[in-house]
């Protein structure tokens, strides 16, 4: 329940009272993503990474 009231926060809304509002006027839009997509939105094969200065 903390995940989703530190997203809405991001997201610009105070509390999930206040999120509705926006929601239902269309200006804040929320998609499902499934288990599966949220994966493939991740970082892929990342095992290390070293900063190269040039």
């Amino acid at each position: 329940m903390q995940a989703g009231k530190q997203g809405f926060q991001d997201l610009g809304a105070s509390s999930l009272h206040s999120a509705h509002d926006p929601i239902k006027s269309s200006v804040l839009r929320l998609e499902v993503r499934t288990g599966a997509a949220q994966v493939e939105g991740g970082v892929h094969d990342l095992v290390s990474y070293k900063k190269k200065s040039f």
